[in-house]
Parts: C-alpha cells; sequence; structure tokens
C-alpha cells in the first residue's frame, strides 16, 4: 500500500460501489423499459429465488463440512495456534462445545464468497427457466408492452439491478462492515493498540472508514440479512448463530475476558464485577455463546474451587486467608451451570461478588472498630454488612462462616483478622460478650441476619445504659447528699433493659452488675463509681445485702433487682427524713416530756411498707448499730439519747436499747414500734412527774398526764414504766410500806393495761379511768396528801375502773400481800366512805362490787367487826 493515498483509497471504493451499483440499475432500467412488467417481474422472482437459494445452500454446505474442517483444525491446532496453543487448548478441554463451535466460524467465514459463486449460476440458470415462462405466457401477453407495463417494468428491472449488485457486493460489503465494526469495538476496549506503521494506519483508518460510506451503508441495510442468512449455522446441541452476531459477541467478549484475567480477587472489597456483567449482556441474546460460556464457566469453577488456576486466574488462592473457602458456595453453584441457566446464575454469581465486596469492605471496617470505649463504638459497619447480603443467598452464607469464625475464635481468646475483641474490651466488661460470641459461633446462613442485628442492637442497647452509668457517675453518696439522691438512672436502666431490642441485653447486664456488686462489697471503684467509700460511716457495710444481691444477678432478675435497689435508696432516703426530724428533738429533762416518737413510728411503718425487699435489713443494720451506740453511750447520727436523758431516766432505755441493737431484719419494725412506745411511755411519765411534783398542777392535770402515759403501755416497756412509777412513789407516798404496796398494785396493773393496749380490748376511758384512781391513791397516800382527795374519791374511782379493781382484788388475796401503812384518820374516812357507798347503792350493789371492797377494806388495814 506504499505510495498509495488512503483518501484516495476510500474514494475509489465508493466510486467502484457507486459505479457498479449505478451501472447494473442503470442495466435494469434499460431492459425494464424494453421487457415490460411482466417479463420483467418474472426475471425478479428468479433473481430473489437465486439468492435465497444460494444463501440455503451455503447454509448446508458450511453444516456440512464442518465436522471435516474441525478435525483437521483439531488435528493441527498447536502448530496453527504457536505461542497460544496452551491457553487454546485449555478452553477447548472447558468447552466441548467450541471444538466444532470455531471450524463452523472458520466455514461461514468464507460462505459469502460461497454464495456469491452460487448466485451467479443460480442466476444464469435462472435465464433459462425464465424463458421457459414467458414462453408459456407468449399468447397471454401483447407483441409490445405499452407505456404503463414498460414504465413499471423500468421499476422491477430497476430492482432486479438493485438485487445483483447487491448480492454481487455482498462478501465485501459483508466483510468491510463486520471487520470495521469489529476494529472499533476492540479498539475502544483497547485490545487492539495503536501502532506507528504507516500502512497499518491506512488500513485501519480504512476499516473505520470505509463502512461509513453512503453507498457501502446502502448495501449492506439492504444486503445485511443475507450475509447472517449465509453466515449461519447449527452446533450439535442444536442452538444457532451466524457470524454476524458471533463476531460481535467475541469482539465484546475479548476485552472483557482481558478484563476478567486482571480481576484482584485478593482486594475482595474492591473485587471489580464490571466483567461478570459485560459477559451477560453479551451472551443474553446469543444462545450459542451462552452454551459455549456455561460449559466454561462450569468447568472453571469446578478448578477454582479446588485451588486450581483456569486462563492464569487462581480465585481461592487469591482470596485473603480468613476467606479462603468463603467463594466456595458461589464457585459450586457456577460449576452446576447450564446454558438454561447460566445468564441468571452469572448476574446472581455478579450479585454475591458485589455482596461479598461491600461486605467484606464492611468486615474490614468492623475489624478496625475500637471497642475499648464501648459507649463509642460505631456498629455502622454491620448494618452495612445486613444491608449487603439480605437479597443475596450465596454471600448470606458466606458471611454467616465468616461470623461463625470469627464466634469461634473470639470464644477461645484468638484474633479474627486481627481484632480481638475481648482484648480490648474495658476490664469492667471482659467476659460479658461471651453469650453474643456464642451466638455468632452458632450463625448458619438462616439466621446470620437476625445475628448481625441482634449484635447491633446488644451495643444500642448498652451504649443507653451506659448513658444512664454516666449519669449515675454524678450521683454522690455522702453524708450531705444520701437524703437527696436521685435515683432515677437506676430505674432507666431497669426500664431500658426491660425494652432492650436484643435478647441478649438482661444477660450482658447481668453480669455487669454482678461485677458492680462484688467491687462495691469490696470497696473498690467499679465504672467510675464507688458507693462505700462514700457513704457515711454509720451506713459503711449496711448495702452489702444489696451488694450480695447485684453479685448474684441473672438475666432473669436483673430488672428487678435495680428497681429494689432504686426502692431501696427511696426508702433510704425516707428513713433519713424521719431521723433528721427525730434527732432534731431533746430528750433533756426540758424537753423529755415533750417528745414526738411520730418520727421512729413512721420509720417502722415504712420498713413494714417498704418497696425494696432490702430495705428491712439495712435498717435493721442501721437500728442495731443506733441501739448499741446509744447504749454506751455514743452519738450515732448526730443524736446521744441516753447521754440527754435526766439523770433518773438514764438506764431507763438500757432494755430497749440492749434489744435495739440485737434486731434483725424479721423483728425490727416491731422493735421500733416498742422503741417509740417505751420513748413515749418514759416522756409520758416523766410529765406526769413534772405535773405531780408541780405547785400548780390539780388532780385533774395529774390524771390527764398518768392517762398518757398508761396509753403507752406495752410487754416492751412495762417493766421499764414500772421501775419509772417505782421512783415516782418512792419519792411521794408517806412512807415505805405504803410505797411498796402502791408500786406492786401498779406493777401488777400494767401487766393487764399491756395486754390489753396489746389486743385492743382495753378503750381509753378505761385507762382513764385507771389512771384517775391510781392517781387518786397515790395523792391519798402521799406524804402531801391533798384536800383534793378524800375517801370517797377512792371508793369512787377505783370501783368506776374495773382494771384496778381486779389489780387489787388479785393482790389483796396474796398471802403475802401488806396493807397500806394509813393513819388511823384515813383508815376511818375509807371505812366511813365505804359504808356509805353500799347503803347508797344497797339495791343496785353487785357481787363484784362487794368483792371490791372488800378487798380496799384490807388494802387500807380495816378490820370489820
Amino acid at each position: 500500500m506504499e505510495g498509495i493515498n488512503l483518501p484516495d483509497l476510500v474514494m475509489i471504493v465508493n466510486i467502484v460501489y457507486l459505479a457498479f451499483a449505478g451501472l447494473f440499475v442503470l442495466i435494469g432500467v434499460l431492459v425494464g423499459l424494453k421487457r415490460g412488467v411482466f417479463k420483467s417481474a418474472v426475471r425478479l422472482i428468479f433473481l430473489v429465488l437465486s439468492a435465497v437459494g444460494a444463501a440455503l445452500v451455503v447454509t448446508i454446505i458450511v453444516n456440512s463440512t464442518a465436522p471435516t474442517l474441525t478435525n483437521v483444525v483439531m488435528d493441527n491446532k498447536d502448530s496453527l495456534l504457536g505461542e497460544n496453543a496452551a491457553m487454546v487448548n485449555e478452553v477447548l478441554e472447558a468447552s466441548p462445545t467450541i471444538t466444532e463451535y470455531l471450524p463452523l466460524i472458520v466455514v461461514s467465514a468464507v460462505a459469502p464468497i460461497a454464495f456469491l459463486l452460487l448466485f451467479i449460476v443460480f442466476s444464469l440458470i435462472s435465464l433459462g427457466l425464465g424463458a421457459i415462462v414467458k414462453a408459456i405466457f407468449k399468447k397471454m401477453l401483447p407483441e409490445k408492452p405499452g407505456v404503463v407495463s414498460r414504465i413499471l417494468g423500468m421499476v422491477l428491472s430497476m430492482a432486479c439491478g438493485v438485487v445483483i449488485a447487491t448480492c454481487s457486493l455482498l462478501p465485501v460489503t459483508g466483510y468491510l462492515t463486520l471487520a470495521g465494526n469489529t476494529y472499533e469495538k476492540l479498539e475502544a476496549a483497547e485490545v487492539i493498540q495503536p501502532t506507528e506503521d504507516e500502512n497499518a494506519e491506512k488500513l485501519t483508518t480504512l476499516l473505520k472508514d470505509g463502512k461509513e460510506l453512503f453507498i457501502v451503508k446502502t448495501e449492506y441495510f439492504l444486503g445485511g440479512p443475507l450475509f447472517k442468512w449465509s453466515t449461519s449455522y447449527k452446533i450439535s446441541s442444536g442452538e444457532g448463530s451466524n457470524l454476524v452476531d458471533d463476531v460481535d459477541g467475541y469482539s465484546d467478549l475479548v476485552p472483557v475476558a482481558m478484563d476478567l484475567s486482571k480481576v484482584d480477587f485478593s482486594d475482595v472489597e474492591n473485587i471489580d464485577v464490571e466483567p461478570f456483567r459485560k459477559i451477560t449482556a453479551v451472551i443474553k441474546d446469543r444462545a450459542a455463546l451462552r452454551t459455549v460460556i456455561a460449559e466454561i464457566l462450569s468447568y472453571a469453577s469446578d478448578k477454582w474451587v479446588n485451588y486450581e488456576e483456569f486462563l492464569g486466574l487462581n480465585i481461592k488462592e487469591s482470596l485473603p486467608e480468613d476467606l479462603k473457602d468463603s467463594l466456595d458456595p458461589a464457585l459450586n453453584k457456577l460449576a452446576q451451570t447450564t446454558p438454561d441457566t447460566v445468564t441468571d446464575d452469572l448476574n446472581q454469581f455478579i450479585d454475591e461478588i458485589e455482596a461479598l465486596a461491600k461486605s467484606y469492605s464492611s468486615i474490614e471496617r468492623l475489624s478496625k472498630t475500637d471497642f475499648s470505649d464501648i459507649s463509642a463504638v460505631d456498629l455502622s459497619p454491620i448494618n452495612d454488612i445486613i444491608d449487603a447480603i439480605e437479597n443475596t443467598v450465596i454471600v448470606k452464607e458466606i458471611v454467616a462462616n465468616v461470623i461463625s469464625d470469627a464466634g469461634e475464635r473470639w470464644l477461645n481468646g484468638q484474633a479474627f483478622m486481627e481484632m480481638n475483641i475481648e482484648e480490648q474490651l474495658p476490664e469492667e466488661f471482659k467476659g460479658l460478650l461471651t453469650p453474643a460470641f456464642q451466638m455468632f459461633a452458632d450463625t448458619t446462613k438462616d439466621n446470620v441476619i437476625a445475628h448481625l442485628r441482634e449484635f447491633v442492637n446488644l451495643f444500642g442497647d448498652v451504649q443507653g445504659v451506659l448513658t444512664e452509668v454516666d449519669a449515675l457517675q454524678e450521683t454522690q453518696f455522702d453524708v450531705e447528699h444520701l437524703a437527696d439522691l436521685d435515683v432515677t438512672p437506676l430505674n432507666n436502666i431497669a426500664t431500658k433493659i426491660d425494652e432492650a431490642k436484643s435478647s441478649l441485653t438482661k444477660e450482658l447486664v447481668a453480669g455487669l452488675i454482678a461485677k458492680v456488686g462484688t467491687a462495691w462489697k469490696s470497696s473498690e471503684e467499679f465504672m467510675g463509681i464507688n458507693i462505700e467509700e462514700q457513704l457515711p460511716e454509720e451506713f459503711k457495710g449496711l448495702f452489702d445485702p444489696a451488694y450480695d444481691s447485684f453479685a448474684s444477678a441473672t438475666k432473669d432478675d436483673v430488672g428487678e433487682k435495680l428497681v429494689d435497689f432504686a426502692n431501696m435508696l427511696d426508702d433510704v432516703k425516707t428513713v433519713l427524713g424521719r431521723i433528721n426530724d427525730l434527732t432534731e428533738q431533746s430528750f433533756d429533762e426540758d424537753n423529755l416530756d415533750s417528745v414526738d416518737v411520730t418520727p421512729i413510728k413512721a420509720i417502722a411503718g415504712d420498713v413494714e411498707n417498704a418497696e425494696s425487699t432490702l430495705t428491712k435489713e439495712l435498717v435493721a443494720g442501721l437500728v442495731s448499730r443506733a441501739g448499741t451506740s446509744w447504749l454506751t453511750p455514743e452519738e450515732f447520727l448526730g443524736l446521744d439519747i441516753k447521754s440527754q436523758l435526766p439523770n433518773d431516766y438514764k438506764n431507763s432505755l438500757d432494755s430497749m436499747l440492749t434489744k435495739l441493737s440485737n434486731t434483725t431484719k424479721q423483728t425490727v419494725g416491731d422493735d421500733l414500734n416498742g422503741f417509740a412506745d417505751t420513748i413515749a411511755s418514759i416522756s409520758k411519765t416523766y410529765a406526769y412527774v413534772k405535773a405531780f411534783s408541780s405547785t400548780e398542777a390539780d388532780m385533774t392535770d395529774m390524771a390527764t398526764a398518768l392517762t398518757d402515759a398508761l396509753s403507752t403501755v406495752t410487754d416492751d416497756n412495762k417493766e421499764i414504766l414500772a421501775d419509772l412509777m417505782t421512783d415516782v412513789i418512792g419519792d411521794v407516798v408517806a412512807n415505805e410500806g405504803t410505797a411498796e404496796v402502791v408500786t406492786g398494785i401498779i406493777t401488777r396493773a400494767l401487766d393487764t393495761i399491756a395486754e390489753q393496749n396489746a389486743s385492743g380490748d382495753g378503750t381509753s376511758s378505761e385507762v382513764a379511768d385507771y389512771a384517775e384512781a391510781v392517781n387518786t391513791i397515790i395523792n391519798y397516800t402521799s406524804s402531801e396528801s391533798t384536800e383534793e382527795v378524800s375517801a370517797s374519791s377512792i371508793i369512787e374511782t377505783v370501783t368506776a375502773s374495773q382494771t384496778l379493781s381486779n389489780v387489787i382484788k388479785d393482790y389483796t388475796s396474796d398471802e403475802e400481800s401488806a396493807s397500806i401503812d394509813a393513819d388511823e384518820e384515813q383508815k376511818a374516812a375509807i371505812s366511813s366512805a365505804i359504808q356509805s357507798y353500799e347503803e347508797e347503792n344497797e339495791e343496785t350493789l353487785t357481787d363484784e362490787e362487794k368483792e371490791t371492797l372488800e378487798a380496799l377494806k384490807k388494802l387500807f388495814g380495816i378490820t370489820t367487826p
């Protein structure tokens, strides 16, 4: 081609096409004008039949000669292929179909020339056949065609010229168009590289520009279908194709194959699936190519799954160590592909590879996640994994295997992809993710998404809990703040785990709480909190039952234990408020008579009605310490009761304080109520003493004071009250013998009143009657008897008090009983008063009243004549 001007060559092609086509068209016009419509139509029909027949015969020749050519090619393929023989042999071994397919392409490549030769032969034969037909119909035709016939004949003959020109130029037109299109594709795909050779450059330009000539494009438009038909063939599977479609397909596949060989499976997150996607586009509408590709993919996948190389690619060998077997399900599926399923299988493989790439990328990001700060852990990579695999089949199994492997390794303290979650975890969380790791170890393709979501939800739940822990860290448990504790974070934690999205959350938090309890009981800080260290000295050790409760927490009761602990703290706040009310009071001689025991009663009520099961034991411990300290005496919770008491009362609480020091969670409520009643009795008794010793007090005031004192008598404090009353009576009664008698009566009466108060059988009016009677006797026998007290008043008050009446009768019936050492005047007055009472009530006097009167006589040493 040296010395030829390329534009001239394109022009020559254009001129030749125009001249050749124009010549036949012109001849057709001239001949048609002479022949008329009938002869022109006959000629056109035979030309079309010649073209059809030539194409039909060519396809038969192609398909019949191909096997022979196949044998020749296969026998000499190594010498024909040279350095490419090994690669081609590998492809031929993979696809039996391609062994018969490639020779068919070779034969079909020369079919257009055969078509032209046959068309010429059939056209010449058709001249004779046309002459016969015209002879048969000669008598039916006019001698000379008319004007209309000549015009129509001209059109039909012009069509004959087009058919002849198209068929004659068909090989050149077809080859030029096919070669030009193929070259452009390969050049665009950079399969063919630019050349500096001038002749090669001219040829490539001719291929690209020649097919674009108008006359060439017109010829191919008209003759293209014949070119395809003449180059068509069938393979043994029954699938048909043609040279144009297959060369077009192979020109698409060649660059794809080159790209495919460059796919790097070692860089999983960046696997380029575009070459695979292009294969599906190429074979989608090409049945023969689908067969070949199905066979090649099946063969190649079988090799790849066994760590073998195909066409220079070893997929499994390229994969990272942790994913060596991950693609097995995908490769096994491709190994079973068929021509009917290959497109779908390949598309699925592409989707799966894309999902794998995205999943692995996310796994890579996950492997860089820092678990040392649980509250800041970002698990969005896991959500990305879920998104990637949700609609997959194979990658779901791949990721399941990966997750299962990771779980097994983490359970054994090993790293996965250089990530060891357990090693990174804060000390407080070590061991707590074991259930999550076990869940991962049990992962399958059916539950992988559920397990991944569970893990994400677990950390979401835990991060919510840690938010409350942060708030709890701000809470102070020292003496200044204990009464104002905000337990909201604890309740919020309980709520969060009850509403947790993950079924693992309760177990993890239970493990965390168990560690909390163990640490706090040892006065160690845990998660920035050390309650025991902050507690006031009086409370140290009292939270141990709560810590023990935490230490034994399980997933089934952790929420309840948190709420119980929060309720206990609320109860403590309430109790401290009551204690503050109590410590504001004074128990000294100026204030003992007005002490309010309501706070103590309230604490007892709080304990009995506490929301927390821990409260009783804590308050019992607190009360025990208080009892021990106050008995010593020492100050406790800002109060030193014993030291404040008046001297005569210093030891009055010893027995009750001893009881308090030995209280338990089973008895603390009763013991507190008993303590409150005892203090109330002491306070009321002291009020009575003050009233008795007051020069301004009258009988009514003293009776009221004694009534208040007696209304508080219980089994717990009756002895204390008896001792106090003994001291009072000893101070005010005239002589020691009389004091002993009065004391004996009162002591016995206190037993009865305590029983009545405990059972509720007694009434306030009965206690008042008794108090008035006792007060009257004491005043009558005191060293400073007042004029207010008369013998008749004793009779009236004693008979009015059933309790005192029974006590006096009981006392005087005792063989060792003594009588009151009254003077003769008092005795006479009593005797006279009894006689008057009997006379006044002679008709209504009951036996019980008679017995009471007789007992009074004995009490005062009155003998009846």
